[in-house]
């Protein structure tokens, strides 16, 4: 089945995205289950060791799009979007606002593939989770050891249950552009590789000469939003 998008193909690296459309990710393959027919022997036996040994129920293995077995034909990534070519230019980058619902579980897998330098300012929101302390600490400690400057922001405290933290917001910016991510995506590997999500993105241009985000078009009267957001989105990117 084709599925149009209204999204063109994506613009070469250093090109401009014009918020037209939405993308689907690229995918690496499929998950598959340890009942699947399609396993070897010695891949279901493998996928139970796994099991065992991560001492807990890993629910399903990867299969890889290049394998003759997987379901999901080369085709589907006509046009497709990966998380790596939002980062056109790593060196360039100033700065990264990064948001999400799920834990990061894979700091490693997010920097490599985002390609994000080590040096760059990085801001991480997402739910606060207060069940799961240890993974949220596990998260900031690997966060901490990949990047000189890290912020967190967990809405609502970390004992708050309340305060749920949906947005899947990504703010790249570079010399000359803000490039604006919105996706149905957290930042995980099994979403991002292993399932159909969506991504809008488009870059708005820096104002020549213009080291600071103009901000004037957010003030006004009747724009209570513009001017709370403006100041709060200046700060996160200075």
């Amino acid at each position: 089945m084709n599925v149009w998008s209204g999204a063109r193909d994506p613009p070469a690296p250093g090109g401009w995205f014009d918020g037209q459309g939405f993308w689907l990710n690229e995918v690496a393959g499929e998950e598959v289950g340890k009942d699947d027919e399609r396993l070897y022997p010695e891949e279901r036996a493998d996928f139970e060791a796994q099991a065992d040994d991560a001492g807990d129920n890993i629910q399903y293995v990867e299969m890889s799009i290049d394998d003759e077995r997987c379901c999901i034909p080369r085709s589907a990534n006509s046009g497709a979007l990966r998380l790596g070519s939002l980062n056109h230019d790593p060196a360039g980058l100033r700065s990264a606002l990064l948001t999400s619902f799920d834990l990061i579980e894979d700091v490693a897998w997010l920097k490599g593939e985002l390609k994000l330098p080590g040096s760059v300012p990085l801001t991480c929101c997402m739910h606060p989770w207060p069940d799961k302390g240890q993974e949220r600490r596990n998260m900031i400690s690997d966060l901490l050891h990949s990047f000189e400057n890290c912020i967190f922001h967990f809405p609502g405290g970390l004992a708050n249950c309340g305060c749920s933290v949906h947005a899947k917001l990504i703010l790249l910016e570079f010399d000359d552009r803000l490039r604006v991510v919105l996706s149905s995506a957290n930042l995980k590997p099994v979403h991002w590789k292993f399932r159909n999500e969506a991504v809008w993105v488009q870059d708005f241009p820096r104002h020549p000469g213009q080291q600071q985000p103009d901000l004037s078009r957010f003030f006004g009267e009747g724009l209570d939003f513009g001017r709370v957001l403006g100041p709060l989105l200046a700060q996160l990117l200075e």
